[in-house]
């Protein structure tokens, strides 16, 4: 290792990119520190030159004529949730985990607990602003439908490290938050479970339950089903347990 670069702005980037590559460093080997985890050591590999920490990019703003809201690439999903809900009552359909963060989710399409409701979080992303090179030079540019739409294409699922320093989203038309919401968690031990019938038993059962639940006389909106989301969690055996963790808002 031989930097890391703290950054506040683009323009922060940009300087960063250009001290490293000044130094001599390879393209590859210049990663990306944004605002949650990384379990895949992605950042703080043996290859990594440069680090440039974009963590402190975390800034919301939200423009109430033009309904478009902007954050920063390091924030993570838990923050986003809590300040769009508290200061402007919306939500952004991304994650199921608080600390993924929110640079590389939406750069992967970004999906959560609300999408079987309101879909993808790159179906709201309106912009990016991002940081890319030209020949030895970088430059902070904006891609939209509009301007670098082909760049805005690749950033609404491809994938992150490719194309540039994402340092800004930008989300237009943002659902309402959910006013109320009911989690629930199933465990159910591995030893119950004696032939792959008694799995397909258990996801046939969560299945029939999805399907009917918008159909009980008790709930007086027949689109409530459509608000359900279910996490499966099939971990090892040797974790005792799976679990599926159900989420209706």
């Amino acid at each position: 290792m031989k930097g890391v670069y703290i950054c506040f702005s683009a323009e922060d980037v940009v300087d960063a990119l250009q001290d490293a590559v000044s130094q001599g460093a390879k393209a590859g080997n210049v990663r990306i520190l944004g605002g949650g985890h990384c379990y895949e050591n992605f950042v703080y590999s043996t290859a990594t030159e440069y680090i440039i920490d974009i963590s402190g990019m975390r800034e919301i703003q939200h423009d109430a004529i033009d309904n478009v809201t902007s954050i920063g690439a390091g924030q993570t999903n838990w923050d986003v949730a809590v300040v769009l809900q508290k200061q402007y009552n919306l939500q952004l359909p991304a994650g199921s985990c608080y600390s993924v963060g929110l640079g590389g989710h939406v750069a992967g399409g970004g999906y959560g607990l609300s999408s079987r409701a309101y879909g993808l979080t790159v179906d709201y992303l309106s912009a990016v602003e991002i940081v890319v090179p030209s020949g030895n030079k970088f430059h902070t540019i904006t891609a939209n439908k509009e301007s670098n739409n082909d760049l805005f294409v690749a950033l609404r699922g491809a994938g992150g490290g490719n194309f540039g320093v994402i340092t800004k989203y930008f989300f237009a038309n943002l659902p309402n938050a959910f006013q109320n919401a009911d989690l629930f968690a199933i465990a159910i031990d591995w030893k119950e479970i004696k032939s792959a019938n008694t799995l397909k038993a258990i996801l046939d059962l969560y299945a029939l339950y999805c399907t009917n639940v918008g159909d009980s006389t008790t709930i007086a909106d027949q689109s409530w089903s459509k608000n359900i989301f279910c996490l499966g969690k099939f971990t090892h055996k040797s974790a005792s347990q799976f679990a599926f963790i159900i989420q209706s808002a």
